[in-house]
């Protein structure tokens, strides 16, 4: 009996996470910038606190850069995830405003 191996769909065709997919993040998008700025804020310290802990020679370097790497690993992985969602609310935001604006020109042009 043969094994049928799972199918990877292509890259293109995968699904990309979408602002709808994450109710919580329609109502507001200030706190989530806010949680985002914070976190690479930790992780900055974080980096920091590394080459401190290289000065002082505490630790081997290799597992100092494997700790760095992780973090930044981390923080790139997060960053990615979650401005890919607020991607989606920024165009629909973009494609809402420029609308308005368009139809607020078409009304003063009308009234000139």
């Amino acid at each position: 009996m043969a094994i049928a191996k799972a199918k990877r769909r292509p890259a293109s065709k995968q699904h990309v996470p979408q602002y709808e997919d994450f109710p919580i993040y329609r109502k507001a998008k200030f706190p989530i910038y806010q949680s985002l700025f914070n976190l690479n804020a930790a992780f900055e310290s974080i980096a920091f606190e590394i080459e401190r802990l290289d000065d002082y020679e505490a630790v081997p370097l290799e597992t100092l850069r494997l700790y760095r790497a992780t973090a930044e690993e981390l923080r790139s992985a997060m960053n990615h995830r979650v401005t890919g969602v607020l991607l989606g609310r920024e165009e629909q935001d973009w494609y809402q405003y420029g609308k308005q604006r368009i139809t607020t020109e078409q009304e003063i042009n009308k009234q000139e």
